[in-house]
């Protein structure tokens, strides 16, 4: 078959950039729109797209709504690739900084993305965003491909020889020291990711406690209140009933 026809194409980008509650029902209506064109096999295939996890979902939204950041990535990891095949240390270089840095500026705005549609922001969810971002980065040409922004689900972390990329050229003239220390540039970008992701778990938990003791305060107050309120009733209804046992006293004297 032939390439597809641009305005279907277009439709099914679509489907991965629009909500993700709403992607079954628009596949299955564009795959119905398809077979009524008669074209079976672009129907088939788009039947078969599966919707994707909420993780490849907030990446697909950054590839289509956040292009210049996502694109910044990708430069990033273009320098650092031509840096190795020039057998050249990118240990330190400016472009692992602003890799580190796109990566960092996407994991907030998914953080957002997800946020706004009622998604959780956990720091496993956060984790496989953040995976998801390293290996479109450390992936071969670093530009547009059919699979970015269709994701249906994570792409898999860079193996030991794709953290190369960003530790080290493929060299016997790299010193291990160098090597040594690319990759504990690589563990420490993991890991402020992960602190990011507990100060923000943390931040909700003290905002949580926050809420609670101003409920209980709340309670606290209106238990307080329905005590004074109770102490008035029943006052009231011992003074009812002083005043009703004097007037049966008194009607009892005049009978």
């Amino acid at each position: 078959m032939t390439s597809d026809p641009p305005h279907n194409d277009d439709a099914i980008d679509d489907l991965f950039r629009g909500p993700r509650e709403g992607f079954i029902e628009g596949r299955n209506a564009l795959a119905r729109r398809l077979q009524e064109d008669g074209l079976r096999e672009l129907a088939a295939t788009v039947r078969a797209l599966a919707k994707p996890s909420v993780s490849a979902w907030a990446v697909n939204q950054l590839w289509w709504k956040h292009r210049e950041a996502y694109d910044a990535l990708h430069a990033a990891g273009a320098e650092l690739a031509a840096l190795q095949r020039q057998a050249v240390s990118v240990a330190g270089q400016p472009a692992n900084e602003a890799r580190r840095a796109a990566i960092l500026a996407l994991r907030k705005t998914a953080e957002q993305i997800l946020t706004d549609a009622g998604h959780a922001t956990s720091m496993a969810m956060m984790r496989r965003i953040t995976q998801s971002l390293e290996a479109s980065a450390a992936g071969g040409s670093f530009g547009p491909t059919a699979t970015l922004g269709r994701l249906h689900g994570d792409l898999a972390p860079p193996g030991f020889g794709q953290v190369q990329q960003f530790a080290a050229p493929a060299s016997a003239r790299l010193s291990a020291h160098e090597a040594r220390r690319a990759s504990a540039e690589l563990v420490r970008d993991r890991a402020e990711a992960e602190l990011s992701d507990a100060v923000s778990v943390l931040k909700a938990a003290e905002l949580a406690v926050q809420d609670a003791a101003s409920a209980l305060a709340r309670a606290q107050r209106m238990v307080e209140e329905a005590d004074a309120t109770r102490a008035r009733t029943q006052a009231r209804v011992d003074a009812a009933r002083g005043e009703l046992d004097s007037a049966r006293t008194a009607l009892e004297r005049l009978l």
